[in-house]
């Protein structure tokens, strides 16, 4: 029997394999594809840094050359000044990183610490006769049985989807240009969004090198049709296009891409979910890949722990949190901006929610891990009870 089954090997499989293999346990990663994927811009938050750490990865994380990350900057519609938000705390930035890069350093660091990768497709899971998760069934017919599953397969949730979870689908644009940046120099370093105004698209530029921008569009429940010739349709009826100076080359031409959501479902006995198989609430403004890092993180920890109903609570309280954030950011024209800004204070100062909203902030930007197994309501409280 394997110790761990990770299903997945994108960036959280490949973390979580990593990290529950530095643990010294058996990790089996299992994936009908190790490739290096289709390539998209990353933003990572400082909390990705703290996961870099555990992982024994930050000299190279520091020698990679990726550009740094000190903030993001939202464009809130035409008179209206930007909301720049700016790390606090120590290093104070992430990095900007194409996901290829990452999936490829993360896939290696897991084999270097003991990790196997299984070329093959997940069918679903393994189950006893009271429906606790005990391995993985394979397409081929065959079962690897396991003391404990971890489905990080993406928006497929191989191992958890068993009930046909319902989901949510939107249409993306994306678009890499050379010799072009951000004209502000405020803005330069970090990742710029804004919505399409009267609407709930949603567009941003993300900086990987000085004259490098990945530029995209998410339209949300808009069918996706064939990719538009000229990159600049991706920022249609937004501020963002003015903010670009340079003679723009065309790296890789726009394409168009069909996201879905699965709903948020972070595990059951014997199993847990990492990244985006977790649940999904939006890609645009919630820094998906950090939260994918430091899901990981987690779930290795309440594994090794056998704490995983723990991980599971924590992590469905969070993305239940980001949810409510997501529905109004992303309400368009049915919520008016000032409206908007009003429920967002008090989703903040809820004594309901504003303590989870500060914990996920301080875990981005790497002051605290995202769920704490041993001490889940923090050492204080666990102290004084």
């Amino acid at each position: 029997m394997t110790g761990v089954i990770v299903a997945g090997a994108g960036i959280a499989g490949a973390a979580a394999a990593g990290l529950l293999a530095r643990r010294g346990l058996d990790v089996l990663v299992v994936d009908r594809d190790v490739g290096p994927g289709p390539a998209a811009a990353e933003s990572l938050a400082p909390g990705a840094l703290r996961v870099f750490a555990e992982l024994g990865l930050s000299d190279r994380v520091r020698e990679a050359g990726w550009r740094r990350n000190p903030g993001s900057t939202q464009y809130l519609g035409p008179g209206r000044p930007p909301w720049r938000s700016i790390f606090g705390g120590v290093p104070g930035h992430g990095y900007h990183v194409d996901r290829t890069d990452l999936r490829e350093l993360l896939r290696r660091r897991a084999v270097e610490l003991g990790a196997r990768f299984r070329t093959a497709e997940v069918a679903g899971p393994l189950c006893d006769e009271a429906g606790a998760v005990t391995g993985v069934r394979l397409a081929d017919g065959s079962a690897v049985e396991a003391r404990a599953v971890v489905d990080a397969t993406g928006v497929s949730r191989a191992v958890a989807d068993g009930d046909g979870v319902s989901r949510a689908a939107d249409s993306v644009l994306r678009a890499r240009l050379g010799g072009v940046r951000i004209a502000d120099a405020a803005d330069r370093d970090h990742c710029v969004v804004a919505p399409v105004a009267g609407t709930a698209t949603w567009c941003w530029l993300t900086p990987l090198a000085e004259d490098h921008l990945e530029i995209g569009r998410l339209e949300r429940g808009a069918p996706t049709g064939a990719a538009p010739a000229d990159w600049r349709a991706c920022l249609r009826g937004t501020e963002l296009d003015g903010l670009i100076e340079g003679t723009p080359v065309v790296l890789l031409p726009t394409v168009a891409e069909r996201w879905t959501y699965p709903a948020p479902a972070a595990g059951g006995p014997g199993w847990a979910a990492a990244g985006d198989a977790a649940g999904v609430v939006e890609p645009v403004l919630s820094a998906t890949s950090t939260l994918a890092l430091l899901g990981a993180q987690a779930v290795a920890a309440a594994v090794a722990a056998d704490a995983l109903p723990t991980y599971t609570e924590r992590y469905q309280r969070l993305l239940d949190v980001q949810g409510r954030y997501a529905d109004i950011a992303f309400a368009g024209p049915d919520l008016p901006t000032v409206d908007a800004a009003t429920r967002l204070l008090e989703l903040t100062n809820s004594p309901a929610t504003g303590g989870a909203v500060a914990h996920l902030r301080e875990a981005m930007e790497g002051l605290r891990p995202l769920i704490d197994v041993a001490y889940p309501d923090g050492p204080v409280n666990a102290y004084l009870n």
